[in-house]
């Protein structure tokens, strides 16, 4: 994936400012002002706002997700995605989506499968993007 140099700059130091509370399944909650990983890129790019895709509902094939950022989303912000708003990068030798690595995967999979996804942290998801989302 490639996006903005500022606009990924201003993501990752959003990510580890610890202004953003993390929530999971979704990109905001309004109940608990959390937000996914994807969810504070919005945020941030919105100018404090938050879209949901509501095709996005059954991302994954699981209705637990509500919503993803909107293709629309994307082509603003200047970002070139590469499977829809999954956002695929490289984490300990496999390719996850932002989301897995925001949520996890153990509705999929035990802790014990070599496929599971433990959540990672924003200061490690802003790693991950750091590191292998390109900025243009």
């Amino acid at each position: 994936m490639k996006m903005p140099q500022e606009l990924k700059m201003k993501w990752v130091e959003a990510l580890r400012s610890g202004k953003y509370k993390q929530a999971t399944g979704t990109l905001y909650d309004p109940q608990t002002k959390g937000f996914c990983c994807l969810g504070v890129l919005e945020h941030i790019a919105l100018a404090g706002d938050v879209e949901i895709d509501p095709v996005g509902k059954t991302s994954l094939g699981n209705p637990k997700y509500l919503g993803t950022p909107t293709k629309e989303f994307w082509d603003s912000v200047g970002a070139a995605n590469d499977v829809g708003s999954l956002c695929h990068v490289a984490h300990c030798g496999t390719i996850s989506t932002l989301m897995e690595l925001n949520d996890g995967n153990a509705d999929d999979y035990d802790e014990s499968d070599e496929d599971y996804i433990a959540p990672l942290s924003f200061t490690e998801i802003a790693d991950v993007i750091e590191r292998d989302i390109e900025g243009v």
